[in-house]
């Protein structure tokens, strides 16, 4: 018993270190500056926004998750935006590669091939695709990426029977992202129920319930900390903003489009599962069954929303319709190919010994589908080598550039500044500056139903675009072009602008390089200019 216990804790130890190599390698890949971080700075003070003129401002002071806590805490202590946001990809990386390498090794009992099928799903990216939210392994949009690694860390520990942990990171997962953490703590619950008045797998109920136990004392320090810090808004609602926001503008929840070809994967990994449970039961840990019943409530239930919501749209309550709730179908996206590979292996091993075939051929078998992938995709690895040796080149900001956001900078720190899609997110973390809208990303109404009116205003009346005919092209995106931005931007009057200046409280205008506005230019660039009045 004691070897045993020696041998689980030496293959525990070789996956963490794994995990973290991994990681390491991915922040070098991918050093994508995090939109988690935006609302860090404005924490921590280093950007002011002076009124509450701008919607970006009830959404930054008003967002709870850990996330903004924690990249608060680190950009006090000095850490670069870069830094941060290379943090936030490292953490990613880790839960993604220890949620799929201990569903592989929990039922393969192999390090190696747990490793090598980590490692590839996420070189490749491999996951069953999107719905009406996207499945993101490495973004810039920290939110959805963070949320679903936890959501496969906290499964690879229900399949490694990591109760405890697996609690834990159930209820701190809420304090991350509140809709997803609850989503996934109740799936836990839902099946602990299943699990004792229809399969009776023997679990340790104890564990899991000190772990979320202590999971919830932190998400509740959170949540406290929050409230005490956060100040109270003038902003009032105008329910035909609002509605004109859902209409016209908002795109996760109001898509028709359904999404056949993740449900046929979701389909597979839904049989494969039911007949795991039904046939494989004795060459699967109790721990592993119960795992599979997590996914499987989540699947079934997931769904099952999906295509309520997807029929009756136009009837749904607008607090079913902020939570997004085909966003669920997603959590078992990266999860699911680890899990088919590892009922795979299982039901090969057991064919094997049934058939007196060698005992490695389950290992060669998963060993030769991974390699022949790879093969397959080989360009994927070659753009893996370009980013390596690249991203370090394009992060090293030219003199000029600096010199650039430095004069930014030191502009007169009472105000606003105006920006394109292109220039909006990278503007407030050089200049430090607050933005007026970030028009590369405004889907945060919804939560924030309040913003929906100044949002209106400031389209209309800066952007010069109808809240209430966009055109087309970026119709239900959330965003704006700079196509369109150009067009309207270029043929403003320089009284238009005086006046534009005068009643938003702007302090300049940040735009790409190549514009000819009716504005004094005041900073150069490479790829931006700086216009003042």
């Amino acid at each position: 018993m004691q070897q045993i216990k020696k041998s689980s804790l030496n293959n525990s130890l070789i996956i963490v270190i794994s995990s973290l190599l991994t990681s390491y390698f991915f922040i070098q890949v991918y050093p994508i500056e995090q939109r988690a971080v935006d609302a860090g700075l404005v924490l921590a003070k280093f950007v002011n926004y002076p009124d509450q003129t701008s919607p970006m401002t009830e959404y930054y002071l008003r967002s709870w998750t850990s996330i903004h806590q924690i990249t608060k805490f680190f950009l006090n202590l000095n850490w670069s935006i870069l830094n941060v946001s290379q943090l936030i990809i490292f953490i990613t990386a880790t839960f993604y590669f220890l949620g799929i390498a201990l569903t592989i090794n929990s039922a393969s009992r192999s390090i190696l091939i747990a490793i090598l099928v980590a490692f590839m799903i996420l070189a490749f990216q491999k996951n069953f695709g999107d719905t009406d939210y996207p499945s993101m392994i490495f973004s810039e949009h920290t939110y959805g990426m963070l949320s679903l690694a936890i959501v496969t860390f906290i499964f690879g520990l229900l399949f490694s029977g990591n109760l405890f942990l697996a609690g834990f990171f159930s209820a701190l997962s809420i304090s991350i992202h509140p809709i997803i953490g609850i989503w996934i703590t109740g799936i836990i619950f839902i099946s602990l129920i299943f699990n004792k008045y229809f399969f009776k797998f023997s679990l340790n109920y104890n564990k899991l319930i000190k772990g979320f136990s202590v999971g919830i004392i932190l998400t509740v320090i959170s949540l406290y900390s929050y409230y005490m810090l956060t100040a109270d808004f003038t902003s009032s609602f105008d329910l035909e903003s609002y509605n004109n926001y859902m209409k016209y503008w908002e795109g996760h929840r109001t898509s028709t489009e359904y999404h056949p070809e993740y449900f046929i994967k979701t389909l597979i990994l839904l049989a494969c599962s039911c007949l795991a449970i039904m046939g494989l039961k004795n060459n699967l840990t109790v721990n592993f069954r119960f795992g599979i019943i997590c996914v499987l409530a989540s699947i079934i239930f997931s769904t099952i929303i999906y295509f309520i919501y997807k029929i009756f749209f136009p009837y749904m309550p607008n607090l079913i319709t902020l939570i997004m709730p085909t966003r669920f179908t997603i959590l078992h996206s990266v999860i699911g190919w680890p899990l088919i590979l590892s009922l795979l292996f299982v039901f090969v091993k057991k064919f094997g010994i049934m058939n007196k075939v060698t005992n490695n051929f389950a290992e060669i078998l998963i060993f030769l589908i991974v390699l022949l992938y790879s093969a397959s995709h080989y360009k994927g690895l070659i753009k893996l080598q370009n980013l390596l040796t690249k991203n370090p080149f394009i992060q090293t900001m030219s003199l000029e550039d600096k010199n650039f956001w430095n004069e930014i900078k030191n502009v007169r720190p009472d105000g606003y500044i105006i920006t394109s899609y292109s220039s909006s997110s990278i503007s407030m973390r050089k200049s430090l500056k607050p933005v007026m809208l970030d028009v590369s990303s405004f889907d945060f109404v919804p939560y924030f139903p309040n913003t929906a009116k100044s949002l209106a205003k400031i389209i209309e009346e800066i952007y010069g675009i109808e809240f209430t005919n966009p055109p087309l092209e970026f119709k239900n995106s959330g965003s704006l072009s700079d196509k369109i931005i150009k067009i309207n931007f270029e043929k403003y009057s320089k009284k238009k602008w005086q006046q534009l200046f005068k009643d938003f409280n702007l302090i300049g205008v940040i735009v790409p390089i190549d514009w000819k506005m009716k504005l004094t230019p005041y900073a150069r660039g490479s790829r931006f200019i700086f216009y003042v009045i």
